[in-house]
């Protein structure tokens, strides 16, 4: 389960899902189906939704510790 504390601050660095890219058929210029590039393509998104989000996770720890550090 996600910290919902986490969540916001994913929010407000802009780490959200994109809805709006256009995708990649799913069946080739002959009307076959051909999943291989569909697939290629969505595992991409999703990897690099990945990277994303341990980037901003690792700035939001960081922040959190400096903050820590100075209250200490």
């Amino acid at each position: 389960m996600r910290n919902r504390k986490v969540q916001r601050e994913l929010h407000r660095m802009g780490v959200r899902r994109m809805t709006n890219e256009e995708k990649i058929e799913l069946r080739d210029k002959c009307g076959m189906k051909d999943p291989t590039p569909y697939e290629a393509v969505k595992h991409m998104v999703q990897e690099q939704e990945r990277i994303n989000e341990r980037i901003a996770r690792a700035a939001i720890a960081a922040r959190e510790k400096k903050t820590m550090a100075a209250a200490v």
